[in-house]
């Protein structure tokens, strides 16, 4: 009898997902919300506000880091779209005015000053965010999710291994489960969760080094003029940090103008086809009235910025 208690118990841990022993990622439940701007201030492709139905899943607490790239770099020598094509703009502030440039030396260790390790990383391409999915779904020992054939990416639903998220799973975390949150801290008009500040985004930190910018967020505070570590803010209320604020995030969908015309209620995923991909969130630098869950961003698969980074999911 013993013996089968303790064949029982094996089969029993080895039946446990590799994602229950890594505190780093963030059990979702999935539920019915409505999605999109409910505020009328949006812009056109934010509406019509529509029902989604969301599976449940798990998502990275942290955007990935500085020292998650530096190890995916480091174990399979890979060259990230910035690299191959020699640079990027970058965003600095310089005697107290702000500054926006081509710099042949940009890149994801180089993004106008050298970032530390526990800073979200940035000059990541969609295509680049992809490759990582499967590097960390192999070295977790997961069925990696995307087939990757030239420059096509193929999505495998059935696979266990971590990838990005959808643009609805997005916004349904975002909205902590999918209340009708303007921002990640709720619908107060400044970044605070239970006294604890929420985001770092262009506030009055920002308006001190610099002459003079009106989309700022005035009486805040956030400490940073760039990037903050990840972590340092307060969560959403399902533990999710740097909703609002920090890099922006990729997410799998094609971007479509209209989708929301069209998508379907039950887990949508974007579009057949596209010509760009889809990107939440916004970027620490970003001006005041860009800043709410609903609002959609874009971008070319191989394109990149200073303030475009990503966070990983993975199936239930």
């Amino acid at each position: 009898m013993k013996k089968q208690i303790n064949i029982l118990l094996i089969l029993l841990v080895i039946s446990i997902p590799i994602v229950a022993q890594n505190n780093n990622m963030i059990f979702v439940k999935g539920a019915s919300y409505k999605m999109g701007d409910m505020t009328g201030k949006g812009k056109d492709n934010e509406r019509p506000v529509h029902e989604v139905t969301i599976n449940s899943f798990f998502v990275s607490k942290f955007q990935v880091t500085v020292g998650d790239f530096k190890d995916f770099i480091s174990e399979t020598r890979y060259i990230t779209d910035c690299e191959k094509k020699k640079g990027g703009m970058i965003w600095l502030v310089e005697n107290r005015k702000q500054k926006y440039y081509f710099d042949s030396t940009a890149n994801w260790r180089n993004v106008g000053y050298v970032p530390k390790d526990n800073q979200p990383v940035t000059f990541v391409s969609w295509n680049d965010a992809v490759a990582f999915c499967n590097w960390k779904s192999k070295k977790d020992k997961l069925t990696p999710c995307y087939k990757i054939i030239g420059d096509s990416v193929v999505w495998d639903k059935s696979a266990k291994g971590y990838r990005l998220l959808t643009e609805a799973e997005w916004e349904y975390m975002a909205r902590s489960g999918g209340k009708e949150y303007q921002f990640s801290w709720g619908n107060d008009s400044l970044p605070f969760i239970n006294g604890k500040k929420a985001a770092n985004i262009k506030d009055e930190t920002c308006q001190s080094v610099l002459d003079k910018d009106l989309h700022v967020w005035k009486g805040y505070e956030d400490g940073f003029v760039y990037t903050s570590p990840v972590g340092s803010f307060a969560p959403n209320e399902i533990g999710i940090y740097d909703i609002c604020g920090n890099v922006y995030e990729w997410c799998w969908d094609w971007f479509d103008d209209n989708y929301y015309n069209i998508s379907s209620q039950d887990n949508p995923d974007g579009p057949l086809k596209g010509k760009k991909r889809v990107c939440r969130n916004v970027g620490y630098c970003c001006p005041i009235y860009w800043i709410a869950i609903s609002r959609r961003g874009l971008g070319e698969t191989n394109g990149y910025g200073e303030n475009m980074g990503f966070r990983i999911g993975l199936n239930k």
